[in-house]
């Protein structure tokens, strides 16, 4: 099952919304909470038809600010447990009957209310069945350790005491990452006013990392919000490249969202096998079909527009610097403008 937490920071323009279904299309996700909608239920109903997540429990946002959202793919078994202003807590039941429990959290940002967040937490784990697995993620509003923020002000020890106290209350730890370590950035292009900081975490209990030994759980690529979304899966990366082939080709994983791709893939594939080609021979005529399609049906902007988000990718990741804040701003503007050309194209 793959779940996909992320404080999309607002879903009322047209960015917001092409970058929310970008994450539909490329996670494809059974589950996908969202925070800072900043809609209300009636306006978030679209989003399930738009996503194929037909399932909802949402809470409105207030004044436009905050609001909460989980999203199912039909079939997919939950039942509601509870919901409130900071929380979306239900049941999973997978195909073998077995339980366990999802709660989306989305903290509150003000210092004086942050105890709020901590007192949920706490209450959550009072309400929790002993030996039920548990993932608890979401954007806490809250780091851990020093290392979990660069720049701006340090953040009080106490802060973090309180916050960590509420998952041991709770029997929960951070479960690790893969990717950027941060999961929010200010993109502030000043080095004295950079932040960056680790706000949003999965965590779970003993029983659910029983459960889900290869799991995996990365810091995506942050779209149009300036939070990065969290995807989870929990039987882990279920697709490995190989050895051999043409060393001079590269497969992107993304070729496949686009439409008559596999077919090509199958057909070549296909074709070589029936030539009596052995399997290095036809990954190398596949590799030579995939360049000349990719040349021909993706197209000039759509590859000017990967390769963007991949070098903004690599600069987010690098040492924070003057020399790599003004390149992340330079690239962030060239995302930005391509992706709203491609908007226009379409």
């Amino acid at each position: 099952m793959k779940i996909v937490g992320w404080n999309c920071r607002g879903l009322g323009n047209g960015p917001a919304v092409q970058g929310l279904l970008d994450v539909g299309r490329t996670e494809d996700p059974d589950i996908i909470f969202l925070s800072e909608t900043k809609l209300t239920y009636k306006e978030l109903e679209r989003f399930k038809w738009k996503l194929g997540l037909c399932n909802m429990v949402a809470r409105s946002s207030e004044r436009r600010s905050r609001g909460i959202d989980l999203l199912c793919r039909r079939g997919v078994s939950v039942n509601l447990r509870s919901y409130g202003r900071r929380h979306i807590d239900v049941d999973v039941t997978e195909d073998d009957g077995t339980m366990w429990r999802l709660t989306g959290m989305y903290g509150e940002s003000e210092a004086e209310q942050k105890v709020e967040t901590w007192r949920t937490i706490r209450l959550l784990g009072q309400q929790h069945e002993a030996g039920r697995p548990w993932m608890c993620f979401g954007d806490f509003n809250e780091i851990l350790v020093d290392g979990e923020k660069i720049g701006g002000g340090r953040r009080p020890q106490a802060c973090m005491d309180r916050f960590r106290e509420a998952l041991v209350h709770a029997g929960l730890c951070d479960i690790g990452y893969t990717g950027d370590r941060f999961t929010w950035r200010n993109h502030n292009r000043e080095l004295h006013s950079y932040i960056c900081e680790r706000l949003d975490r999965v965590t779970a209990n003993v029983d659910w990392c029983a459960k889900f030994p290869g799991f995996s759980m990365v810091h995506e690529r942050p779209r149009h919000s300036d939070h990065r979304p969290l995807v989870i899966n929990t039987v882990g990366d279920i697709v490995r490249g190989g050895g051999g082939g043409d060393r001079g080709f590269r497969f992107e994983a993304w070729w496949l969202q686009e439409e008559g791709c596999a077919e090509v893939i199958q057909d070549t594939w296909e074709e070589g096998q029936a030539e009596g080609c052995s399997v290095e021979q036809t990954m190398r005529k596949v590799a030579a079909r995939m360049r000349r399609w990719h040349k021909e049906e993706i197209g000039e902007l759509t590859g000017r527009l990967k390769r963007a988000q991949t070098e903004l990718e690599r600069c987010m990741c690098a040492p924070v610097s003057e020399a790599k804040i003004r390149e992340e701003g330079r690239l962030r503007g060239v995302v930005n403008d391509l992706e709203e050309k491609k908007e226009h194209q379409s």
